[in-house]
């Protein structure tokens, strides 16, 4: 077995357990706070990744997880998602519930001061991706999908959110690269980041009947 993502999330999940860890803190960027995920579940829970590959696989909360951002782009510290590489099959897969959501995401600047001005570029296109991806997304009542669906595509909630990190990022992103150690670009490029990871892993909206 190569040493890939998977291969690393089980050996963080044994040096957990082996120091009987009650809080797993994933610091980093968004494959970092993703490999923090596996590893709370795998605490939680047991097996391996592959277990629960896919969608609605976790059965139950993963152990408290507390998620630092280093850089601005995936919003997986939000987010219900955690990809991480099969390495059998050489390919990225995800797992996805709502489960995952780390219970605490702190964001601080100044963790963000020091990325090169090209991973930062990088990491703020990731994060206007997702909100432009978010926007322009059909509501979910107009997809055609088998059982329960865990991104419900457009809402009016999502569109908002979306729509303001679009506006942060315009206005923030070219500073936080060409001033790396400007805290107000740093500051709103995370703010945007954390709004685009928001919109698009909405949880699950359910009508109200009267």
């Amino acid at each position: 077995m190569s040493k890939g993502p998977e291969y690393m999330a089980i050996q963080c999940y044994e040096f957990a357990r082996k120091k009987k860890s009650d809080v797993i803190i994933g610091l980093g960027g968004g494959s970092s706070i993703d490999l923090a995920k596996v590893t709370a579940l795998l605490l939680a829970h047991g097996g391996e990744p592959k277990d629960y590959f896919g969608e609605y696989k976790v059965p139950g909360p993963i152990s408290p997880l507390i998620a630092i951002r280093t850089t601005a782009g995936t919003g997986s510290e939000v987010t219900s998602v955690a990809v991480i590489t099969d390495t059998f099959n050489n390919v990225k897969v995800g797992i996805s519930d709502n489960y995952l959501r780390p219970a605490l995401a702190l964001l601080d600047p100044e963790l963000t001061v020091g990325l090169p001005p090209y991973v930062t570029a990088c990491t703020g296109i990731d994060a206007l991706s997702h909100a432009i991806e978010v926007y322009t997304a059909k509501s979910y009542q107009y997809v055609k999908a088998e059982g329960k669906m865990l991104f419900q595509g457009s809402q009016p909630i999502s569109d908002a959110l979306a729509l303001q990190a679009v506006e942060l990022i315009a206005q923030n992103l070219t500073v936080a690269v060409q001033q790396g150690s400007n805290l107000e670009a740093r500051s709103n490029m995370l703010l945007a980041s954390v709004l685009a990871g928001i919109a698009f892993s909405m949880p699950e909206q359910r009508q109200r009947t009267h």
